[in-house]
């Protein structure tokens, strides 16, 4: 079982899933703590990353949600502490025991790391590239809502379902046949 380790955006999310359909559709191997980040300056060491990863089994892997990387590199309104460059972010994550993925969406307001992220090695699912049709991903209003400090829950919850569906996998997410559009497959009939 992989576990999930995300901030608030995630957590807010299965919150609100739960007030709205009266059940518990995510089991106990998601972690999702408001403030969670990877910056060892900061004030509250209870919510390092590094600290919650010993909350994992240590048979099993993690995946970091993208609003625990994003509260890494970006400001935070009540601690001072300074944003990772995307260099520091790419050494503390290489530093992390059983991480064996990353979900990102690049925040508005910060800049895009994914380029950072690629290089350490760790399969890395972008929303917005991975998850969103080609239709989808020119739709500028869909991508200003993923974009948001706290998407919207449903959107939380696609993209958890989602990758819930592949066990985790984010290999296999990336590596997964694109469906052809269905002009093309009609012209392959032919």
């Amino acid at each position: 079982m992989v576990y999930i380790l995300g901030a608030s955006s995630l957590h807010h999310a299965i919150e609100a899933w739960k007030r709205c359909k009266r059940r518990h559709l995510f089991d106990s191997n998601i972690i999702a703590i408001p403030g969670l980040h990877l910056n060892q300056q900061s004030r509250a060491q209870h919510k390092l990353v590094q600290v919650i990863q010993n909350e994992v089994p240590a048979d099993e892997g993690f995946i970091l949600w993208h609003d625990a990387i994003n509260n890494s590199i970006g400001k935070h309104p009540v601690d001072p502490r300074p944003p990772l460059s995307p260099e520091e972010l790419v050494s503390e994550l290489k530093n992390l025991k059983g991480l064996c993925g990353i979900v990102y969406c690049q925040r508005s307001g910060t800049k895009n790391i994914y380029s950072y992220l690629a290089v350490t090695g760790i399969p890395v699912l972008n929303l917005l590239k991975d998850l969103l049709s080609k239709r989808k991903q020119k739709d500028q209003k869909l991508l200003a809502k993923y974009q948001e400090l706290h998407q919207d829950y449903r959107l939380e919850i696609k993209s958890l379902t989602f990758l819930r569906s592949y066990g985790g996998d984010i290999r296999l997410i990336r590596s997964k046949r694109q469906r052809l559009s269905k002009t093309r497959r009609d012209k392959g009939l032919k």
